[in-house]
């Protein structure tokens, strides 16, 4: 009996130790998610406005 309890704590910790484990992993996908779902919208956006800024360089040197 005394050997069922303990292997039923050791059980319990470990599950616990694993449910931690768990969490601190969930923690850190989640940067990485957020990285791959804004990395493209903000490179978009940046190249964009590089390719505005020189569209509007040319169009002003033709002006001139």
């Amino acid at each position: 009996m005394l050997s069922t309890r303990k292997l039923e704590e050791k059980i319990q910790e470990s599950l616990e130790r694993t449910d931690v484990l768990v969490k601190q992993e969930e923690i850190q996908e989640t940067p990485r998610i957020l990285f791959l779902a804004f990395c493209p919208a903000t490179c978009l956006i940046c190249t964009l406005l590089v390719f505005n800024y020189i569209y509007f360089l040319v169009l002003y040197s033709s002006c001139r």
